[in-house]
């Protein structure tokens, strides 16, 4: 049996094949020879291994990616606001980033996250009153969902439940 390869258009015997169990055949879609080929170091072979998304990016740029990538890191950018700036998926981000040795230029989770607690406490808390007076606004829970500018979420936690808060606004 023959088999064509979707890498090199080829058809060869099944035994230049690897198996796969879970490709359709149970072989995989490329030949031996384009799977080693396709499983070299994207270092050794920079162009010939990019993908068009990262070779647009660095077009765009005028840069290679790893220094754009470094140049986010270093203006304080976490890696998802990297990956959402330079649109690229988050898993596929973080697999550039481990496999090019990126990651030691951004920082730790720990370092956000001892920044962001003096900026949390900050934040002016809402008083009863201002929830209170969405739910005296729009009194029927649909209504509410679709127009208040807070959620059903808020109102559940900090009242029990939206018949409570109708009943402390006075509405009910």
């Amino acid at each position: 049996m023959e088999k064509k390869c979707s890498e090199c258009g080829q058809t060869k015997p099944l035994t230049e094949f690897y198996k796969n169990s879970t490709c359709v055949g149970g072989y995989r879609h490329e030949c031996k020879k384009c799977t080693v080929k396709n499983q070299m170091n994207p270092r050794d072979h920079p162009k010939e291994r990019r993908k068009p998304k990262i070779l647009a990016i660095e077009e765009e740029f005028d840069e290679p990616f790893a220094d754009i990538v470094k140049g986010f890191a270093l203006m304080g950018y976490s890696r998802n606001s990297v990956a959402m700036i330079l649109e690229i998926s988050h898993g596929y981000f973080n697999h550039l980033c481990r496999s090019m040795d990126l990651n030691k230029h951004f920082k730790k989770r720990t370092e956000w996250r001892k920044e962001c607690r003096g900026n949390v406490t900050n934040h002016p808390k809402k008083s009863d009153e201002y929830y209170l007076n969405f739910v005296r606004q729009y009194p029927e829970r649909l209504l509410f969902h679709e127009k208040a500018p807070v959620g059903l979420r808020s109102i559940q936690r900090r009242f029990g439940g939206f018949t409570e808060a109708k009943r402390l606004a006075g509405v009910i």
